[in-house]
């Protein structure tokens, strides 16, 4: 699974409008100031326990279902070899119905594992929101307390930022103490 940082991006900017405050000037106000903060969401997704709790079963239920998926193919194939054997003996009749009966089944195991991969997917993406949301509150605790009011991501701003920027590591801390494991809901 990829980490956090690929479906965060667009999200941030939704952060920042929620967290920020983003709202225009009325007529004849003036315009805050730009804040600044930036935030590492690759560290993000390596440092926190919650992150690394879901990684660790992603981790295992790929392991599973590629196991399976090796485990259907060899069966397949074994199968697909005794019903080469059998051509010579069967009918063609019996032949064909006996083909297209595996060829059913080869694919009703495909369909099959295509459908769990893109359950563990669904159900990873949610584990990943749960932590999204839980980052946003604490960047939304921490633009209290800061007074930023644009948080750029690091790859934003790869050049030059200033450490004093930076609030991944206070992130990675709180979130840390919030989140340190999200289970992951399996569809049954």
């Amino acid at each position: 699974m990829k980490s956090l940082r690929c479906f965060l991006s667009p999200a941030i900017v939704l952060a920042i409008a929620i967290v920020g405050g983003a709202v225009s000037p009325a007529a004849g106000q003036a315009m805050q100031g730009s804040v600044i903060a930036i935030i590492d969401m690759t560290k993000i997704a390596q440092g926190s326990k919650a992150a690394k709790h879901i990684r660790q079963q992603s981790d295992a239920h790929k392991k599973k279902l590629i196991a399976d998926a090796k485990a259907a193919e060899d069966s397949l194939r074994k199968e697909g070899q005794e019903l080469k054997r059998q051509r010579a003996i069967l009918s063609p009749e019996a032949f064909a119905k006996k083909r297209r009966e595996f060829d059913r089944k080869a694919a009703e195991t495909q369909r099959r594992l295509v459908d769990r991969e893109r359950e563990l997917k669904t159900a990873f993406e949610g584990a990943r929101r749960q932590v999204f949301k839980e980052i946003v509150s604490i960047m939304g605790v921490l633009q209290q307390k800061m007074g930023f009011n644009i948080v750029l991501r690091r790859k934003q701003v790869e050049f030059y930022s200033p450490k004093s920027l930076d609030i991944t590591d206070s992130v990675v801390a709180e979130l840390n103490k919030r989140l340190t494991k999200v289970s992951v809901k399996m569809p049954k």
